[in-house]
Order: C-alpha cells, then structure tokens, then sequence
C-alpha cells in the first residue's frame, strides 16, 4: 500500500471516503485520530458508534 503524503488546498469533493467504527468507549480515540488529521486531507469520514444500552434511555430495540 502506497502512501500518498500531499494535501489538497482546494474546497472539491473527498477523493476517498473513511468507514471508521468504534465503541462507547472509543470516543476519545476518535478525537485523538481527528485532532491528528490535517483539515485539508481530502478525505471524507463515516463514523458508525455503539453506544451502551443505558445511554438509549427509554428507546426500545427492534427484534
């Protein structure tokens, strides 16, 4: 796998979009990795989270 270092420095659509997933407990990690990510990198993030059950409150799961 190639390493691509340069950034981009216009406002055009993410060239590559970032699947990135982490647990309740994970929201620290997730800060640190955004904080050490250059604003202009051109890539484009989803970030799917699992949240504890206590934390839905009264929100009732499908089964």
């Amino acid at each position: 796998m190639s390493t691509d270092n340069r950034q981009r420095s216009d406002r055009s659509p993410a060239s590559f979009v970032v699947g990135v997933g982490a647990s309740a407990g994970g929201v620290e990690a997730l800060q640190e990795l955004f904080q050490a990510l250059p604003s202009n990198s051109g890539l484009g993030f989803v970030v799917i989270g699992r949240h504890r059950q206590s934390a839905l409150g009264t929100h009732r799961q499908a089964r």
